[in-house]
């Protein structure tokens, strides 16, 4: 037996070269076999020539668009930073009416032709006339009830608006109705209302036009009691007025006419004759 073992030949540089070659030169071969050539094509001796013609008749604004095929415009440089002066330069085309071909003159007006369309139309369109028989014989049209629902109580009504509503009372204040000659404005008090709902100060901001009115309604909102703002204490602590409620109290008063009363008796006079 051999102590050495088979070694793999190796393969050297001119085989891998033609073995190379071989496998480039058989690609080719496929490449060629498999195209498809396209016929030759012989190039004239001579180009195409053309040549464009422009009569002076035409614009110089149309000259200026036949300019625009030159491929070379668009390599120029230019002082806005655009290629040539075929980039946003070409001016507006201007158009040219026709001329008119009589000279000018007044157009011909006919004074008696005016009223001949108010004419017409009055002819075409009467209006409809009623006499005075179907004015006079005419059913009177039905008037319908308003509903108790619809009309406004008879009675002084309040509201609230601001950070506190009706729901937060706790309990409805009196509202007392006014003997007045005429109707009364609503009156407006501002109340400032601490954490355990009491009302802390109020001011009148609005009047209704009656002192007695305003004074009621300065009374009215001192009376108010709100209910304790949830979560916090009951036991009192200086914490009761860190937050105060604003809100607007407006009291909408219901009126009723003074009571006559008769004015005292006036005693007889009595007409003595003279002497």
């Amino acid at each position: 037996m051999n102590g050495s073992g088979n070694r793999d030949p190796q393969w050297s540089p001119r085989r891998w070269t033609v073995t190379i070659g071989l496998f480039f030169a058989l690609q080719a071969g496929l490449a060629w076999k498999l195209a498809d050539p396209a016929p030759v094509q012989t190039r004239g001796d001579e180009l195409p020539f053309h040549i464009r013609h422009l009569p002076e008749s035409q614009s110089v604004e149309v000259a200026t668009l036949l300019n625009l095929i030159d491929p070379t415009r668009f390599v120029l440089p230019s002082r806005q930073g655009f290629s040539g002066p075929a980039w946003l330069e070409m001016r507006p085309l201007v158009h040219q009416s026709p001329g008119w071909s009589s000279p000018p003159e007044w157009l011909r007006f006919n004074p008696n032709g005016l009223l001949g369309d108010l004419a017409t139309f009055g002819e075409t369109n009467h209006p409809v006339r009623a006499s005075v028989a179907e004015f006079l014989t005419r059913p009177p049209e039905e008037r319908v009830a308003l509903s108790d629902s619809l009309l406004p109580p008879a009675e002084t009504r309040f509201a609230l608006r601001g950070d506190v509503s009706r729901a937060d009372l706790t309990g409805l204040p009196a509202l007392p109705s006014l003997e007045h000659s005429g109707v009364l404005s609503p009156s407006v008090v501002s109340l400032s209302i601490d954490e355990r709902g009491r009302v802390f100060a109020l001011a009148l901001r609005e009047s209704s036009g009656s002192a007695a009115a305003d004074q009621q309604a300065v009374a009215i909102g001192r009376s108010l009691r709100f209910n304790v703002r949830p979560g916090f204490p009951a036991a009192q602590s200086r914490d009761d007025f860190g937050r105060l409620r604003r809100a607007f109290l407006t009291i909408h008063w219901w009126t009723r006419p003074p009571t006559a009363t008769n004015p005292p008796a006036v005693p007889p006079t009595t007409v003595q004759p003279l002497p």
